[in-house]
């Protein structure tokens, strides 16, 4: 959480301009550079969700951009080595603490491919093109990328509703994701699918997809499910190591 407040702030700052928050800024971000010593960092007391550090790193990064503060090259290298372990197929597992370890999902990996993206745009491409050839599904009523690798239907509150395989957030992120690497062709298909999403919404108001309660007040039936949309559609590269997008 504090990362996701600094990597908030750290936007705000430098989209907007707004001083007001600056000492906080500061303070977390203190708090993090400590907390990325210990790489990956702690999500949790006994929980080490990788993707926390990856929101943590690209927090400090837009930090340090906004107040011209030195690089901390090293350590960021240090922290992105450390994320660097393969769990089949050149991707990294999900969660690495000392419980069993997760598999790689597809609704953390494509939210943090685009946040890697932003940190070292070489690594991130390698990681991408070893995910869409283990995530990417396409035939029937939808196409997009898989929640888990085999395919199952295991839907929980970060993948949303799975459909033939697909994830909702998975997929949703996606369309940044393939932005962010220049792939048009899968974006394109992405957002063809919102309007049917729109669809399926409007006619299960007030009923379950998946499991999921849905509500026709948000245009994919829940607060969240916009939120993700609305970062996914706007999404921009945000440092000087992310390529240049359209």
């Amino acid at each position: 959480m504090l990362g996701e407040l600094a990597l908030t702030l750290g936007q705000w700052r430098s989209s907007a301009g707004d001083e007001r928050w600056d000492e906080a800024h500061h303070h977390l971000v203190s708090l993090l550079v400590d907390a990325l010593r210990e790489a990956p960092i702690a999500s949790y007391p006994d929980e080490v969700w990788p993707i926390d550090t990856v929101v943590a790193l690209l927090a400090v990064r837009l930090h340090d951009l906004a107040f011209e503060v030195p690089e901390r090259e090293a350590l960021f290298r240090a922290a992105l080595d450390a994320l660097d372990v393969d769990h089949g197929e050149g991707l990294p597992p999900s969660r690495v603490d000392t419980h069993t370890p997760l598999p790689p999902r597809g609704s953390d990996l494509s939210w943090r491919l685009v946040m890697l993206h932003d940190l070292d745009a070489e690594r991130a491409r390698a990681m991408y093109t070893r995910y869409v050839d283990a995530f990417w599904r396409s035939g029937g009523l939808t196409s997009g990328f898989a929640e888990w690798q085999d395919g199952r239907a295991a839907s929980d509150v970060d993948s949303g509703p799975i459909f033939e395989g697909v994830g909702a957030t998975a997929s949703t992120f996606g369309i940044a994701t393939t932005l962010a690497f220049g792939d048009e062709r899968r974006r394109r298909r992405l957002l063809r699918q919102v309007p049917l999403g729109r669809r399926l919404v409007e006619e299960a108001d007030g009923a379950r997809i998946a499991g999921f309660p849905v509500d026709a007040a948000w245009v994919t039936g829940s607060l969240m499910g916009d939120a993700t949309l609305f970062y996914a559609i706007t999404w921009r590269a945000s440092t000087p190591r992310g390529a240049v997008t359209p």
